[in-house]
């Protein structure tokens, strides 16, 4: 399959919906880099370099009573990448924390405006 970037750097949509496998997690990261939120292991947040390469892509998903779908993603560096698959391939406690964070200002975001200001 192909993924191509849509509406300005982020791919589509269906992208963050399919399993983390082979081709998938190529076009999670090549989004991630493109839109600028790949420079940094998101575990260990030092930078890549020619040194430190992404190894990994790691993703939460958060869902509300409505059916919404909220999708957080990151990319990991070797050291992080090994320490999560050391732990059983669950996410540090701090990713978790900022994934449901990201979903509840996602909810805030959609939810329509009321009253006056």
């Amino acid at each position: 399959m192909m993924y191509t970037a849509k509406s300005g750097t982020h791919a589509d949509a269906l992208l963050m919906q399919l399993p983390l496998q082979g081709e998938v997690s190529q076009a999670v990261a090549k989004d991630l880099i493109a839109s600028g939120y790949g420079k940094r292991c998101g575990c260990c947040n030092k930078p890549f370099t020619r040194a430190r390469k992404w190894r990994a892509v790691g993703r939460v998903k958060h869902g509300d009573p409505a059916g919404r779908v909220f999708t957080t993603a990151w990319l990991f560096c070797g050291v992080c990448s090994a320490a999560i698959r050391r732990d059983g391939g669950r996410m540090p406690a701090h990713l978790v924390q900022e994934a449901r964070e990201a979903a509840s200002d996602g909810l805030l975001l959609a939810s329509p405006a009321k009253g006056n200001a």
